[in-house]
């Protein structure tokens, strides 16, 4: 939840007219002055804009940052003109991303989905649709994730609302879901070309441009073009012996580039930020070298694969997330991407 002074800078965040036809984002409470600076700066260039702010709790209840929401919806209405305005709901609870137990609450039984629903249509009033981002999802989920998103479509549509279903890559692949009907029944289907490098994977990037391509290849086959989005990932990792641990701002990524020694430089083949350093560890007299191993997705790289997308088709792009600071050169090189 927010606190009445972020709340504040988020409310005085929306100034100008609508902007890039086919570009949306996420915003999330998780960095929320870096939150009201982009959605001030940056709001004017979206088509669509998600709020990141449903979880659920271990009794299955939802979880709204109510707080949060409403200050971006209030910062939203007070001008003339908007990008759509979606909630997005995700199977987290504190502590757990993607949480199964979840899952088993909301979409495992006929009874559990019909109360979900029921749930989820209490909270669309004040929004243009629901963005439903359930991960984790096995193959046998397919089926009863199928018939859910049929459902709930059919709800909301009745009420003039949008549906949009946010998928990691392995629903896509491996889940049992006809995506082809699917794709007849909602808005939208934004398919997450991220992560492919992860805190406990080894060093390198998070949305490689060549697996983006093969994934957005491979999600044109079932889905229509004017219906998938792909998104792409506004963060990277700092990784040494330990694990990789998160980048999420470009003020982070700007203080690792001042690192004593730091290397700073561009990866040729995925056009990704990268920054290598040593920090010194161990007792006096015995410390050793630590080689850190930054992978960052600064607005370069990410503009990099949106002109790559632009060219195959695809019609929609995705950010995660927009609270990312200042990332005005992102914006300014995506505007000059061609449509096709």
């Amino acid at each position: 939840m927010l606190g009445g002074l972020a709340a504040a800078a988020v409310e005085s965040a929306f100034q100008a007219p609508l902007g890039v036809r086919g570009l949306n984002a996420w915003v999330a409470s998780f960095h929320p002055w870096e939150a009201a600076y982009a959605l001030k700066n940056y709001s004017q260039l979206l088509e669509e804009l998600s709020i990141f702010g449903v979880g659920g709790t271990a009794s299955g209840r939802l979880a709204v940052e109510k707080e949060f929401i409403r200050s971006v919806l209030a910062a939203a209405n007070r001008q003339d003109e908007r990008p759509r305005i979606l909630l997005t709901v995700a199977n987290n609870r504190r502590h757990r991303i993607g949480d199964r137990r979840l899952l088993r609450q909301w979409i495992g039984t006929s009874e559990g989905q019909r109360r979900h629903i029921h749930e989820l249509m209490r909270w669309v009033d004040p929004v243009d649709g629901l963005d439903i981002n359930y991960e984790n999802l096995f193959p046998m989920d397919g089926p009863r994730f199928a018939v859910f998103i049929t459902q709930l479509a059919q709800a909301l549509h009745a009420r003039g609302k949008y549906l949009s279903v946010t998928v990691e890559r392995n629903a896509l692949l491996y889940a049992s879901i006809d995506w082809r009907d699917l794709s007849t029944r909602v808005d939208r289907i934004r398919v997450m070309a991220y992560p492919y490098h992860y805190a406990r994977s080894r060093p390198g990037a998070v949305s490689p441009p060549g697996v983006v391509r093969l994934l957005a290849e491979r999600a044109l086959k079932y889905i229509p073009p004017e219906k998938l989005e792909i998104a792409l990932p506004l963060y990277g990792f700092d990784w040494s012996p330990q694990g990789g641990k998160l980048v999420t701002t470009m003020r982070q990524y700007r203080q690792l580039t001042r690192k004593p020694g730091a290397r700073v430089f561009r990866d040729a083949r995925t056009q990704c930020a990268r920054i290598q350093y040593d920090v010194k560890e161990g007792k006096r007299g015995k410390k050793r070298a630590i080689r850190h191993e930054v992978w960052f997705e600064d607005p370069q790289s990410v503009a990099y694969k949106v002109h790559m997308l632009r060219r195959m088709g695809v019609a929609h792009i995705g950010l995660w997330q927009l609270g990312v600071g200042n990332i005005s050169q992102l914006f300014e090189l995506i505007k000059e991407s061609p449509a096709s």
